[in-house]
């Protein structure tokens, strides 16, 4: 097999956010810099909105519930408009990170790379994922393949509800080409998504003008780190090599590995609802029972448990409400990593908190 160049043949295949404090005609103008006019309103929508806008294979859902905000909905062939349409190889970068909304949220991307160059094999892929010759974490594997072989063959990894699912799949036989095109899709979704949005936004230079590319190569990285084919030489297979053509297929890539678990991070009303449901009555108790001070000092202790990826976008949460923090970041109690995460955002969002302030007093 031979080597192949992934970073001509990867690209940004579906893009979904909610973006919120922004109407859609201002998101429109501000953000994609386009004519709001040209869009065509629609009594359709998704996801909960009741209508939308639509301009070429672009489409905005509007009209949903409280604090739903707008949804921007790109297919495969929506992400190739915006691009045209704007002129613009860093607009998806701009989006996430964009200021003028109150904050945007990531819900799911899609991200494809393509091997033309014939360093993938179907068939040995799927040879690999039968004999368990494959490191990853996704624990799910399906495999589909016609009896003709006219529909060609796909393989997939995770299942259709993971906030990570990678798909590999025949491009040459689903399109009745001549020449050799093999596709593999990751799509992060949830938690993941919002996960990949704070890394882009914490890794891509905010005056690059590749922004769309570099996205695409983080998703890549975050694939290479996901899954490996790996050749059998050890029982562990952990310490197996991985397999040179999967090496070639992914040269140049750094793996890139999603800060935190696979999971939906709660919200600070779903933690809140919880606690009042399951620790109220206890924790009444108790302070009733040891006093206020027990519980100043449960506080100090419990602090040294936060994860900062819970805390994180807890913090952002409150932020793009407006909300401040209660207790100042620079108190002493509150663990390193967490006075950090406070600290930054607060900065970065321009209120009092100052993190050089907050290095020069400790």
């Amino acid at each position: 097999m031979t080597s192949s160049n992934i970073h001509n043949n990867c690209t940004i295949d579906a893009f979904t956010c909610s973006i919120h404090g922004i109407t859609p005609g201002c998101f429109i103008r501000r953000v994609l810099k386009l004519d709001p006019s040209v869009f065509i309103f629609q009594n359709y929508g998704r996801y909960g909105y009741r209508s939308s806008l639509r301009y070429a294979s672009i489409e905005i859902y509007v009209n949903g519930g409280k604090d739903m905000g707008i949804c921007l909905d790109l297919k495969s062939q929506g992400c190739a408009d915006l691009v045209h349409l704007t002129q613009n190889e860093s607009v998806f970068y701009e989006i996430l990170s964009s200021k003028i909304p109150d904050y945007t949220s990531l819900t799911r991307i899609d991200v494809a790379m393509d091997d033309h160059c014939g360093s993938l094999d179907m068939d040995t892929m799927a040879d690999k994922v039968e004999k368990r010759e494959v490191r990853t974490r996704l624990r799910s594997r399906t495999q589909y393949k016609s009896l003709d072989d006219t529909d060609g063959h796909t393989i997939y990894f995770g299942t259709p509800k993971s906030d990570v699912r990678i798909r590999i799949y025949d491009k040459q036989a689903e399109l009745r080409t001549l020449s050799h095109w093999i596709r593999v899709e990751l799509v992060l979704r949830r938690h993941a998504a919002k996960t990949f949005q704070n890394q882009v936004i914490q890794v891509v230079p905010a005056e690059s003008k590749d922004g769309n590319q570099q996205i695409a190569m983080l998703g890549a990285g975050v694939l290479w780190d996901r899954l490996a084919f790996v050749n059998p030489t050890d029982v562990n297979i952990s310490r197996c090599t991985v397999c040179t053509w999967w090496e070639n297929f992914l040269e140049g890539l750094e793996p890139l590995h999603l800060a935190g678990k696979d999971r939906e991070i709660p919200s600070i009303q779903q933690m809140n609802a919880w606690l009042h449901k399951q620790v109220s009555g206890s924790l009444s108790l108790m302070v009733c029972l040891m006093g206020p001070a027990w519980l100043e000092q449960l506080i100090c202790d419990g602090a040294y448990r936060i994860k900062d990826e819970v805390a994180q976008p807890m913090v952002q949460e409150m932020v793009a409400h407006k909300k401040p923090i209660a207790i100042d970041p620079c108190q002493d109690y509150l663990p390193d990593k967490i006075r950090d995460v406070m600290a930054t955002y607060y900065k970065n969002k321009h209120t009092t908190y100052q993190q050089e302030v907050y290095r020069n007093e400790h």
